[in-house]
């Protein structure tokens, strides 16, 4: 819908513009659902230490996300300038607040993926899904100019309902009269435990996020806004497909994850990747086929050229969540050196785009498929290496 209202070279600032906004929401929220996760999965955490980890989480959120808050609001102007010029400067503070409510549905996604509950979730996602829809069409018959809005506005559905189900959720297992206002001389003692989650929280969003934004920047300036605008057509359609093994992968395999030594761990990342390979395809089987009717049906004409780099995104895809599932049971152990040093090496795969203008769009694809694949190699190899130590 948004395609046929903007210009081809404004929905790739668009793309920047919603990267912006998970860049803000980020930082507080990977490592916040990460924390309230593994202490509502753990088996050897009593109740009251649970719940200790749930206020401290939304008291560092909460801070987090007034510092992220105060260091955009200060480069709004250069961000806005540099990233989406054609936008006013009202979009600033409706990013602020959709952020705001995503931040805080992060502290009850994480009591959803603690706890087990993946339909909870589900339904947050299509019930957002749905508003957004209705936002969408609302828009299109008042003004075309509240399109961005009510693409936003259908995420801060989505953690509003979050936030619910979350709530819902702790209200089956948990008094949270008699527990929640837990004495506050325990929840700064978990301050020290958390300082590793929110070295890595902005450890990761700065290095990977603003790398992505780099690099997106620099498709713009090498190439130009058409193959930015397709690089993002891309990324929407993937964002699509890959809610699905990423709900399962946060929501059931995480919580095993924390339950299992590493001597069984590959064995279970083993079967997830079978059922993502599974998943990628019957991708390859239905959608490939009739991929052009795709970004047909999705954008418009203008967007059928950037059909033919999707196969490209299938495998940065499948090679991308094969990596994710090594790096969440490191997050599940807490192994933050571990997952920091992978960040660097990322970094480290991507860094070329630096210092060479890359020649077309494939090449930005084939860097990204390319770095993934190194990826996995390195973890599947590791972990194989230390089962057999351990073994």
């Amino acid at each position: 819908m948004v395609s046929n209202y903007y210009s081809i070279e404004e929905y790739g600032y668009i793309g920047n513009f919603l990267l912006i906004f998970s860049i803000v929401s980020l930082t507080s929220q990977t490592l916040v659902t990460t924390i309230i996760s593994n202490s509502f999965a753990s088996l050897t955490y009593k109740l009251k230490i649970k719940i200790l980890y749930l206020n401290s989480a939304i008291i560092i959120s909460a801070a987090l996300f007034f510092l992220t808050a105060i260091i955009f609001l200060i480069f709004s102007d250069k961000i806005q300038n540099t990233y989406y010029p054609s936008f006013t400067s009202n979009y600033n503070f409706l990013l602020i607040f959709g952020s705001l409510v995503t931040i805080f549905s992060s502290v009850f996604l994480g009591v959803i993926n603690g706890l087990g509950s993946p339909t909870y979730y589900s339904l947050s996602i299509i019930i957002g899904s749905l508003a957004s829809l209705i936002f969408l069409l609302t828009a299109l018959i008042v003004d075309n100019n509240f399109l961005i809005t009510a693409l936003v506005s259908g995420q801060i559905v989505t953690g509003f309902f979050v936030i619910f189900f979350g709530y819902k959720t702790l209200c089956l297992k948990i008094n949270l009269r008699k527990y929640f206002y837990f004495p506050s001389k325990g929840s700064i003692y978990l301050l020290k435990k958390f300082l590793p989650y929110i070295l890595y929280g902005f450890f990761s969003v700065v290095l990977i996020q603003f790398t992505n934004l780099y690099i997106r920047s620099r498709i713009d300036i090498s190439l130009d806004a058409t193959n930015l605008s397709y690089w993002y057509a891309n990324l929407r359609i993937s964002e699509a497909y890959m809610q699905i093994p990423t709900i399962i992968l946060t929501s059931i395999f995480f919580p095993i994850f924390t339950k299992v030594n590493t001597n069984n761990a590959l064995a279970v990342i083993i079967k997830s990747t079978y059922n993502s390979l599974i998943y990628f395809i019957l991708i390859l089987l239905i959608i490939y086929p009739f991929k052009e009717y795709l970004f047909l049906a999705l954008f418009n004409t203008e967007y059928v050229e950037a059909s033919k780099f999707f196969l490209h995104q299938l495998a940065i895809d499948f090679f991308k969540l094969l990596t994710f599932s090594f790096t969440l049971y490191l997050l599940a152990k807490r192994n933050f050196l571990m997952c920091m040093s992978l960040d660097v090496l990322r970094f480290l795969l991507l860094s070329p785009v630096f210092f060479v203008d890359m020649g077309a769009l494939t090449d930005y694809f084939n860097l990204y498929l390319f770095v993934y694949i190194v990826m996995f190699l390195i973890l599947f190899i590791g972990f194989v290496w230390s089962k057999r130590i351990y073994s």
